[in-house]
């Protein structure tokens, strides 16, 4: 029987501390008494031609690396480009609802597209490498300041000309041992005239994961009382279609972004059950199958209205629609009789409108003001029908809490960034103000205000760049939280919670990048987050629990990423990238009361990535290594443990046939476990002793990947 969790209690909000307020204030002051300081000119990228392309900077340092200084690597589109940058790497901005959160670490003609789904290695792989004439590194008072967190970003410059360029790529998957062959491909044609910048893009993929895993369920008194052997197959298909266009009818500039995808999976998960060392007696299947499709549209117009005004309108609308069918049958073996008994039909339907206004002011040669206001709204909508096998044999509706829901936010900001550039050393201090209001399903209605105060100081040399940023961020709330879902994995339905409020984070962090050589790089971060209303697991029971607000805690770390050739160890046209990253937390265990990590929390991460380039031969090989810390979840009846194992996957790649790029990637070499432990307290977790443990070994199989692409 399926067991209904029981709703939650309202949540008390918590108020801004005055902390807040008075960091504000200061940080308007030190703009204001900026103003007295003389400043001191440095080169970088023009503010003049960076407002033509329609990026936000003020003055800092920039390097600019030839499409010479990347043949080495055989490019065939801006991607692979920008992915050799040393010290770099690709990073699309938050998802989060709005268009103000954290912005992208790439520039296009020095611009950000209109676009949230669109990634920026979708973006890129449209380019032809041969259509780049250059890719500018900016740091310090280079980069955009709408984008504090950014001590660095690329800006990848293409020809004034260019006739309909092609690029084209071609993929299929093997797995060793399930499933398969999982063929994509993709096809897009890039072009530019005059003012005018054009781009149409086309894909296809179908993919394919299959699973296998052996479950031991053990009783601390009786020992394992099950074995479950179980088999996973996921597929699916997707295609996808999406257009940029941009143009100047002088003195203003239009950009629309647009794209249209679809997708079907499949789910299926077999089950044999039965005691240890004797025959399965049991089957349980569940099944599941899944479809959507997603629209987007932005544009953005800007212009400057004098020689040091700018100013840019911004319009987003999205719409993701999802329809997800669910059975879970338990049988028994080995007649396989039985039928159906639980069945779920969830329709989600979520949308988004944002309008936005961006000025730009600059007063003098060191000198930005930026004023940004942006007004959204955001909804979901929810049906939730659940089904289980009653009395008579025949599947009658349940009824569930929160299935059928709506919630609709309307949301206002407003910022206001200052930026000053004195010699190699650059000051941003910002205020924003966000106000939302929460419309439930039911006439339930919330609303929320903050300030969100921001300071960075930034020194960048000429091999190093030194930041130093303080910062009070918001989180935003995932709508699905809010509503009902059928969890048929732990057989009970999970109850949304209406009471969520945002989590608040003071973040303090202090990084410092060192370009060691050409090639080489090296950054160390550390961080500290003081994190108020923790989202979380929130017990409401003995066994129960809903997403929630748990209390504040703490977030603390350090992250090391470099970049080395290897030349001098020996290896010619080589080099490794070296990520590590090490990071503690703590908060109150609002069942047990005792300090604990944050749920999902890893203690440590490490990662791996080397290349080496045959040049004389046409060739290339490397390997990506990949390893993580346990991760460990609590709710208030159970804790799991995920732990994985050492991800290795190597590639071979060549240039040598028919003109086009070909490579080979052999993926989970070292066959990567995917382990879990799972334990149920029956009388909560506070009594300390776990009624029932499920260990789950979890293997996927080695896959084989071979890729072709080109361009014309």
């Amino acid at each position: 029987m399926v067991e209904i969790r029981s709703s939650s209690p309202p949540v008390t909000r918590s108020h801004l501390p005055a902390a807040a307020r008075l960091a504000g204030i200061v940080m308007l002051l030190a703009s204001a008494g900026c103003a007295s300081l003389a400043p001191v000119p440095e080169t970088g990228t023009s503010p003049v031609q960076a407002r033509e392309a329609g990026s936000r900077p003020s003055e800092g340092r920039s390097e600019t690396l030839s499409p010479a200084w990347f043949a080495r690597f055989e490019p065939v589109n801006a991607r692979e480009m920008v992915e050799q940058v040393p010290g770099f790497e690709i990073r699309n901005g938050s998802r989060g609802r709005g268009f103000g959160g954290r912005p992208g670490n790439v520039l296009v003609n020095g611009r950000r597209p209109a676009s949230k789904s669109q990634s920026l290695q979708g973006l890129l792989e449209r380019i032809p490498a041969q259509s780049v004439r250059r890719i500018e590194i900016l740091r310090g008072g280079a980069t955009t300041s709408t984008s504090a967190a950014r001590s660095m970003q690329v800006n990848v410059v293409l020809a004034d000309a260019l006739p309909p360029s092609w690029t084209w790529s071609a993929r299929v998957e093997q797995d060793t041992d399930s499933g398969g062959p999982t063929p994509g491909g993709r096809l897009a044609v890039v072009g530019r005239r005059g003012d005018t910048e054009w781009g149409l893009g086309f894909e296809a993929a179908r993919d394919f994961v299959g699973n296998e895993a052996v479950e031991t369920v053990t009783r601390p008194v009786a020992g394992p009382v099950e074995i479950r052997d179980e088999r996973e197959r996921w597929e699916s298909t997707r295609t996808g279609l999406n257009f940029d266009y941009a143009t100047r009818i002088a003195p203003v500039r239009l950009q629309l972004n647009g794209s249209l995808k679809r997708f079907d999976s499949s789910f299926s998960e077999h089950s044999r059950r039965g005691a240890p060392g004797a025959e399965a007696s049991g089957l349980v299947v569940m099944q599941s199958a899944e479809a959507g499709l997603d629209h987007e549209l932005g544009a953005r117009l800007s212009w400057p209205t004098r020689r040091t005004l700018r100013v840019e309108l911004v319009g987003l609308d999205r719409r993701e629609a999802r329809d997800a069918l669910t059975d879970l049958s338990r049988l028994s073996l080995p007649d396989r009789e039985g039928a159906v008994e639980l069945a779920s039909d969830t329709e989600i339907v979520r949308s988004e409108r944002i309008g936005r206004v961006e000025v730009d002011w600059r007063r003098g040669a060191n000198h930005l003001l930026e004023l940004d206001a942006e007004s959204a709204r955001n909804r979901l909508e929810q049906d939730l029908v659940l089904r289980e096998r009653g009395p008579l044999g025949r599947l009658e509706p349940v009824a569930v809490e929160g299935g059928d829901t709506s919630i609709e936010e309307q949301r206002a900001e407003l910022a206001l960034r200052s930026t000053w550039t004195f010699g190699m050393t650059s000051l941003e201090t910002s205020l924003a103000a966000e106000t939302s209001e929460l419309r439930q399903a039911g006439g339930r209605s919330r609303s929320f205000s903050f300030l969100k105060p921001e300071l960075a100081v930034q020194r960048t040399a000429e091999d190093a760049t030194s930041r130093l940023r303080l910062a009070r961020h918001v989180g935003q709330l995932d709508f699905r939280d809010f509503a009902s879902s059928a969890d048929f994995d732990d057989g009970n339905v999970d109850l949304g919670n209406p009471g969520l409020e945002p989590p608040t984070t003071w973040i303090a962090e202090l990084s410092h990048r060192e370009r060691l050589g050409p090639r080489a790089t090296a950054r160390l971060r550390a961080f500290h987050h003081w994190i108020q209303d923790l989202e979380d697991r929130l017990p409401i029971g003995p066994a129960s629990e809903v997403p929630g607000n748990i209390g504040d805690g703490r977030r603390w770390g350090i992250v090391l990423e470099t970049t080395l050739p290897l030349e001098s160890v020996g290896i010619a046209d080589s080099r490794v990238e070296l990520d590590a990253r090490w990071e503690r937390s703590r908060v109150t265990d609002p069942v047990t009361g005792l300090p604990r990590t944050f749920s999902g929390a890893r203690n440590y991460a490490l990662a791996s990535r080397f290349r080496q380039d045959l040049r004389e031969a046409g060739w290339a090989w490397g390997f990506h290594t990949d390893y993580r810390d346990a991760a460990r979840s609590f709710g208030a009846g159970e804790l799991t443990v995920h732990a994985e194992g050492l991800d290795i996957q190597a590639f071979l790649e060549t240039t040598r046939f028919l003109g086009v790029k070909m490579q080979l990637i052999v993926q989970n070499l070292a066959d990567r476990p995917f382990d879990r432990e799972r334990q149920v307290f029956e009388q909560g977790r506070e009594a300390g002793d776990a009624g029932t443990v499920e260990r789950r070994e979890l293997r996927r199989g080695r896959s084989v990947l071979l890729s072709v692409s080109g361009a014309f």
